[in-house]
């Protein structure tokens, strides 16, 4: 049956079926694995799917984060009362100032890798991330600076969450030989579908590239890659268009360069 559309990983699973169809299809997949089966997910319905809240429309799907994970960390760093931001990351330059003690040190990594988990449905703080993530093992001043950056931006963002439409486009941008980042420039991403984040990332590009021409082809031929593969997902899925636009009209000049 062509139709079928199941999401698995380990012992949890989420499918999509025709309604006609469910029945049968539930019954034969019992006959060969212990299966608990939740009520049929009716539109407007919310529910829990490896640990993220999804809601189901007519025209889509919306998923996002439990807001516990960024009351953990407002608590962590005692930010409870602290003021929001507008911005997530901190402007370039910044001095790293001291080492961080071992005690700052855990509560910096530990802090770390719950805004990395929160990261997947909320794009706009890879950036912040990234840098954080490629200091953990000898971290200063200046990343704990960033991670309470990020924490006071979350802070006033609370609800935000990923919606998942149908059709695809890709958007890409470098930051050529970016200052914090040992001269290597910075690939970003964004697969997007009918206007809306599908997928999305931040990575150092693995050489160093000699002109901004060049990191802005590296950064293009990164993101046709990733789409190609998201393209796959959505045609296994039942979605069939792909549409590839230039990027914002700031950027249209570099990837002409390119």
């Amino acid at each position: 049956m062509s139709e079928v559309v199941i999401e698995l990983r380990m012992d949890d699973s989420h499918g999509a079926v025709p309604l006609e169809a469910c029945s049968e299809i539930i019954k034969k997949l019992k006959q060969h694995l212990e299966l608990k089966v939740s009520p049929l997910l009716e539109p407007e319905v919310r529910h829990q799917h490896l640990w993220r809240h999804r809601v189901r429309t007519l025209g889509g799907t919306f998923i996002g984060s439990e807001r516990r994970h960024i009351d953990n960390v407002l608590h962590a760093l005692g930010l409870e009362a602290a003021n929001t931001v507008p911005t997530p990351s901190l402007a370039s330059g910044q001095a790293d100032g001291d080492p961080l003690t071992q005690e700052q040190h855990r509560l910096d990594r530990s802090r770390a890798g719950s805004l990395l988990y929160i990261s997947h449905d909320r794009p706009y703080i890879l950036w912040g991330i990234g840098f954080l993530s490629g200091r953990l093992s000898a971290p200063h001043d200046v990343d704990m600076k960033r991670l309470v950056r990020v924490a006071r931006y979350l802070k006033g963002q609370p609800k935000l969450r990923v919606w998942l439409p149908a059709e695809q486009e890709l958007w890409s941008d470098a930051n050529w030989a970016a200052p914090d980042s040992q001269r290597k420039s910075v690939s970003c991403g964004v697969i997007e579908a009918s206007g809306c984040v599908l997928h999305s990332y931040c990575r150092r590009q693995s050489v160093i590239a000699l002109s901004s021409a060049e990191s802005e082809l590296y950064a293009l031929s990164a993101v046709a890659l990733e789409g190609r593969l998201f393209a796959r997902i959505l045609e296994l899925a039942g979605f069939y268009r792909q549409v590839l636009r230039p990027p914002r009209q700031q950027r249209r000049q570099e990837h002409r360069a390119a």
